[in-house]
């Protein structure tokens, strides 16, 4: 498998976590982000999850 295809994978498995388990995408995000430090899909996934971690963390708060 070449180093793009890992990369999408990775990317992949950790979009299909976010419903389920948002601290296991934050990992295999991590572990994405280590591997292929300048991959832009990868930062970007990034951005994106930590927005939806900063979304729960209000929604939790306000619930509180």
């Amino acid at each position: 498998m070449s180093a793009q295809g890992d990369c999408e994978f990775l990317v992949q498995r950790a979009r299909e976590l976010v419903p389920q388990d948002l601290w296991a995408a934050k990992a295999w995000l991590i572990t994405a982000r280590s591997l292929y430090p300048a991959d832009f899909n990868i930062q970007g996934q990034r951005a994106m999850l930590d927005e939806l971690g900063a979304f729960w963390a209000g929604v939790s708060d306000q619930g509180a």
